[in-house]
């Protein structure tokens, strides 16, 4: 006599008892607790290598723009110039155009302004009331990376303080100073419409700019010394604090980003780039992360990585 296969398919014996399901199960759920954090580090590998790119990219494409200008550094921004956009209806000076609109010329990319480490680009208003600002504005002025204007184009103090950009020549140590850093961006402000800082005739936005560790007598920082580095610079003010402070993101290091591993994406002015923790980026300063803003000194010049001087 013959055993019938659909007996034996459906036999007790063949299925599976409810231990070896959960054994299973379990097995699975060891093995995805083990695995997903490797995927989730080798994703935040991935996203610092495109970060590290982007800012060499950015950096690049301001030596280009020296090359071709004699030499000269960027502005942080230009007022008037017919390239950009009107932010104030009725400005005299007419449209406002960020260094991220001075450099497309050599970058050609918008996409490289943003940090994949960093949260979505916001799309906002120029002013209160306006309409959102188009594509690729949105992403030309909310820029995830910052340049040092402390060392490439200081701002004087007699008013109205309009940024002087210096010769690449000047720079004692190029290769040791800071050009640009990875930055707090828009969406990570938390008083609503707090995205800019107009501070004279043509002065740079906030968002465009990240600010050094000392705010030293050479520039107008100087005369706002609260937006340097320090648990109680301007950024970390109580009961009025412009970035969120539920993540590491420039909130006490003057809009510089500490995002991912909390070190600190670097560009530097003879084009290469390094993650620096913030002792690192401090050298030649007395900061030592609990010092007020206002009591923090260069030490060093020489080692000083903010100012391009010796």
């Amino acid at each position: 006599m013959h055993n019938d296969p659909l007996t034996r398919r459906t036999s007790p014996q063949s299925a599976f008892t409810l231990i070896e399901l959960l054994v299973v199960i379990a097995i699975i759920a060891i093995l995805a607790s083990i695995l997903f954090p490797v995927f989730a580090r080798a994703k935040q590998a991935a996203k610092q290598t495109s970060s590290l790119s982007n800012a060499k990219q950015t950096a690049l494409a301001a030596l280009m723009y020296e090359g071709d200008f004699d030499d000269t550094a960027m502005l942080p921004a230009t007022w008037g110039s017919g390239t950009g956009y009107n932010v104030y209806p009725g400005n005299p000076d007419g449209d406002y155009a960020p260094w991220s609109e001075i450099v497309q010329p050599y970058m050609k990319n918008v996409n490289i302004l943003a940090d994949p480490q960093g949260p979505a680009l916001l799309a906002f208003p120029g002013f209160p009331g306006a309409p959102l600002w188009p594509a690729p504005w949105s992403q030309l002025f909310d820029t995830q990376y910052g340049y040092n204007v402390r060392a490439w184009a200081p701002e004087p103090q007699v008013a109205p303080h309009n940024p002087m950009p210096r010769s690449a020549t000047s720079i004692a140590r190029p290769a040791e100073t800071v050009l640009f850093a990875a930055k707090t961006g828009a969406s990570e402000i938390q008083v609503p419409g707090f995205w800019s800082l107009y501070d004279g005739d043509r002065s740079p936005f906030v968002v465009q700019i990240v600010f050094p560790v000392v705010c030293d007598p050479a520039t107008f920082l100087a005369l706002v010394p609260g937006d340097c580095w320090g648990p109680d610079s301007f950024f970390a003010t109580p009961g009025f604090v412009p970035i969120k402070p539920d993540v590491a993101d420039g909130y006490v290091t003057g809009l510089v980003s500490q995002r991912g591993t909390g070190m600190m994406l670097i560009a530097y002015g003879d084009g290469h780039v390094a993650k620096k923790s913030p002792g690192a980026m401090a050298v030649g300063t007395n900061y030592n992360g609990a010092r007020s803003v206002y009591l923090n000194q260069i030490t060093d010049d020489a080692r000083y990585q903010w100012d391009g001087t010796e």
